[in-house]
């Protein structure tokens, strides 16, 4: 409670206002059915959005480096990665789970016992624009 008190401390920001403006805000927060200042966040949080994190390229990466690892090195290199792995999904937060590590291991496991070999850096890259840019890569929570 002290720290989110703390992080609200820090985050304040004095602000002065042209003539009028409090009175438009006020009526669109009332509008929005919401407080002044979640209005004011809300219209700052639409022109300045936080900046998207390149998911897809991340997890194109971590693909691409389990491919250059032995099979018996894969699978420390997947426990040792799922815990910032974790981390991220923390991040990102419930809204984008997707892919865990565990799942993107075994996936590139199982193309490569379908093919009959090890999957190569070359072979990621052109695996990786058969996935939709709808489609959902990254970390799972």
């Amino acid at each position: 409670m002290a720290e989110e008190q703390n992080r609200t401390l820090n985050d304040k920001f004095m602000l002065r206002l042209p003539d009028g403006m409090r009175d438009r805000i006020k009526a669109a927060a009332e509008a929005n059915n919401r407080s002044m200042n979640a209005e004011i966040v809300a219209t700052l949080e639409e022109k300045y959005p936080a900046p998207k994190l390149p998911i897809r390229e991340i997890a194109r990466s971590i693909a691409t480096l389990l491919t250059l690892v032995d099979s018996e090195d894969r699978d420390e290199l997947v426990r040792k990665l799922q815990v910032p792995w974790d981390a991220f999904a923390e991040r990102l937060g419930p809204h984008q789970a997707t892919t865990g590590m565990f799942e993107l291991a075994e996936v590139l496991n199982n193309i490569e016992k379908s093919l009959g070999r090890r999957l190569t850096p070359e072979d990621i890259e052109d695996l990786w624009d058969l996935i939709p840019s709808s489609q959902q890569i990254g970390p799972k929570n």
